[in-house]
């Protein structure tokens, strides 16, 4: 009798643990078949999907309570920073964009002003981060990490960006001309 209730009782308690587990906190890992010597951007996340809604929609095994964390981070990416916005809003005098979104289109899927107009976008956005640093690697004191292209009414932005380029044709040297780097005197 003795042995039947510590059976008992170990039953119980591997049931009440496993009753405890919250069925919308787990998933299941996909398989997917990657080629030798290939890996996917985003793991069992990899969405193939092309268009412009790519980096705006969550895998097909995210459910439940997964979802429900996709669909706000996804709107806190969206959401503009005004001081209305009383849920983490604000805007300082100078700023990179509104929201993440307003820089960082279609969820982060777009293309740089700079390849498009040459620089700080007709909309007022490079849709990329220009970081400002000292040769050193050093950030100036005033101005952080990026350039501000856009500021509040009455403030000048820290700057705007335009980049010239050209295109040249060139061959990289063979490596037989290479000595641990350098080129062969």
């Amino acid at each position: 009798m003795r042995y039947l209730n510590k059976s008992l009782l170990a039953l119980s308690c591997v049931a009440s643990l496993l009753g405890a587990c919250d069925i919308e906190d787990t998933y299941d890992v996909l398989d997917i078949e990657v080629p030798a010597g290939y890996e996917l951007s985003a793991g069992t996340s990899t969405l193939f999907v092309r268009s412009s809604k790519a980096y705006d929609m969550p895998a097909s095994w995210v459910t439940g309570t997964y979802n429900s964390r996709f669909n706000s981070g996804d709107g806190l990416y969206d959401d503009v920073r005004t001081s209305g916005n009383t849920d983490g809003g604000g805007l300082g005098p100078v700023y990179a964009g509104y929201s993440c979104g307003s820089c960082h289109r279609n969820a982060g899927r777009t293309t740089p002003t700079l390849w498009t107009e040459g620089g700080t976008g007709s909309t007022g956005f490079s849709s990329m981060l220009v970081y400002v640093s000292r040769k050193n690697g050093a950030f100036f004191r005033d101005y952080g990490r990026v350039l501000h292209d856009q500021a509040i009414y009455g403030v000048e932005p820290e700057g705007k960006l335009h980049v010239d380029w050209r295109y040249e044709t060139f061959e990289f040297p063979r490596r037989a001309d290479w000595n641990g780097g350098f080129f062969k005197s």
